[in-house]
């Protein structure tokens, strides 16, 4: 039986991205599905997740990775819940249906995919918060940029713009997934 290959880059922008053995040059993919909390504020759609990993997936055999999401220092405990939460119910649909799942930090799946690791520029001296940020964005954008670039090279078929990162990432997860079960029975 052939084997899927599932990759989930988690958060409100993040995407799913599945690779099957017939299709590796264009896979399918799906925006993170997402809703309207009772505050008004963007928030995963649960249910719709659920269905979306579902039809994907189809009875088929599957596997997963979901980039593991680490929080920072400094970061609001609210961010923080609110990432655990994400990774709680992407785990749970995919335990629902049957579904291995690995979570895998950003640096081990980068390395694997030979991503390039951009680290943030020094510090230069006493800085406030807003330097501190505008700091660390400049690698960010750059890492970001590298996991663009790689999955574009790889899926030439998918269209990926400059802010679909989170789609590149989750191709590149997929096919990190194939790397970490083995590929094809």
């Amino acid at each position: 039986m052939d084997r899927y290959y599932i990759g989930i880059d988690p958060g409100l922008t993040g995407y799913l991205a599945i690779l099957s053995p017939k299709s590796t040059l264009t896979p399918e993919t799906h925006a993170m599905p997402t809703t309207l909390n009772r505050k008004g504020n963007k928030a995963l759609d649960i249910p719709e997740t659920f269905r979306v990993l579902k039809s994907m997936t189809d009875g088929r055999e599957a596997v997963a990775v979901i980039e593991e999401q680490i929080p920072f220092p400094r970061q609001a405990v609210q961010s923080v819940a609110t990432i655990a939460e994400q990774q709680g119910v992407l785990r749970a649909c995919c335990a629902a249906l049957g579904i291995p799942v690995r979570m895998v930090r950003p640096a081990e799946w980068k390395k694997a995919m030979g991503v390039m690791l951009t680290a943030p520029t020094k510090r230069e001296g006493p800085e406030d918060d807003k330097q501190r940020a505008r700091r660390l964005s400049k690698g960010k954008k750059a890492r970001k940029g590298a996991s663009i670039s790689a999955a574009k090279s790889l899926f030439p078929n998918v269209t990926i713009r400059t802010k679909d990162d989170g789609l590149a990432e989750a191709l590149l997860l997929a096919c990190h997934a194939e790397i970490l079960y083995g590929g094809k029975d």
